[in-house]
Formats: structure tokens, C-alpha cells, sequence
């Protein structure tokens, strides 16, 4: 999912960001804005995903099934683990787009632009998933 964001955000956006050129520096913001994107979507698809299975849909994919083998607990306790998770990967991101902008004064302003919108683009995708209608119509199959 980041990689298409990384792909996308500069063409939106209509900014002048060279990605390989940028790659180390922003690496590590990639990275847990990517980790942020995937344990917020699993968090809130959830419910959906279990629906799909009670249908016959299959297994669930989702890093909370992960945590409930593996730390041998519920389903609340597992969603409880991914949802702080979540929020730790989004006060990373946070202080890495700090750490970056900090130590990197002269970067280009489309670089900056790209730091910054990185991370909105991960805050809008939990303000979306939180209240979007794709997840929630699925409530009444979980409800922690």
C-alpha cells in the first residue's frame, strides 16, 4: 500500500520528488507510514473480514488472527494489541517526519511537501476507515 502511495502522493501533488534520489533519507518514514497503513486497515476491515468468512469467503488475512495464535489470547485482547500498535506506529511516523524536517533544514520544499503529506495521507486513511462505510456496515459481526 505505501509503495503506491510513494508512487502517487508526488503525481497528485503535483511535486518535483526524485523517490531513489530521496530513498535513504525517507526510508524509515516509508516504512512506518506503510506499518501505520496496514494495521489501521486490519484493525477496522475486520469486521468485514469476518462477515466473508461466516459467508464461506475464506481465511481471514489479518494481523489480528496473527496475534491471537500467537500471544494465545482473545479476540478483544488481540484487537486492544493492534489497535496500540497502531497508534505506536503513528507517534513514530510523526517523530521520524520531526527527525527529518529537524536534521535536513535545506531539503527542496517539494521534498518537505512530501515528508509532510506522507503522513496525512496515513492520518486520512484512519479518519476514513474509522467512519467509512465499507467497514461499518459489518459492526453487528464484531463488536469489541
Amino acid at each position: 500500500m505505501c509503495s503506491a502511495v510513494v508512487a502517487v502522493l508526488p503525481f497528485a501533488m503535483d511535486l518535483d520528488f526524485d523517490f531513489p534520489r530521496y530513498r535513504a533519507l525517507v526510508d524509515d518514514l516509508v516504512a512506518k507510514v506503510g506499518g501505520s497503513f496496514a494495521l489501521t486497515n486490519d484493525y477496522w476491515s475486520l469486521a468485514k473480514e469476518l462477515h466473508a468468512n461466516a459467508k464461506g469467503g475464506g481465511r481471514i488475512a489479518s494481523v489480528v488472527v496473527l496475534i491471537m495464535e500467537q500471544d494465545k489470547c482473545t479476540l478483544d485482547q488481540a484487537m486492544e494489541k493492534v489497535k496500540q500498535l497502531s497508534i505506536k506506529m503513528d507517534k513514530e511516523a510523526l517523530d521520524e517526519r520531526d527527525r527529518i524536517l529537524a536534521q535536513n533544514p535545506d531539503l527542496p520544499e517539494d521534498v518537505r511537501r512530501f515528508v509532510h503529506a506522507i503522513v496525512w495521507a496515513a492520518a486520512g486513511t484512519a479518519l476514513w476507515s474509522a467512519d467509512c462505510e465499507r467497514y461499518h456496515q459489518y459492526a453487528k459481526y464484531y463488536q469489541g
